[in-house]
């Protein structure tokens, strides 16, 4: 979402092609990307970040 962190009232999730090419641009340039999961007040990651990355990883596996 936007505060890259865990923000109760925050439900605008980036998408998994945005972390995708981000990680892509960034890894083409040397930078290593670091994608930040920020937990609720429980400590559980939520279902919608966890989606996002299985995704990634989807797209990673595809891509090789």
């Amino acid at each position: 979402n936007h505060t890259w962190g865990f923000s109760y009232r925050d439900h605008n999730w980036r998408s998994a092609e945005e972390l995708y090419r981000n990680k892509h641009h960034l890894n083409d340039l040397g930078i290593n990307y670091l994608i930040n999961v920020g937990p609720d007040a429980l400590g559980r990651i939520p279902g919608e970040s966890q989606d996002i990355l299985r995704r990634v990883a989807e797209m990673e596996k595809e891509n090789k």
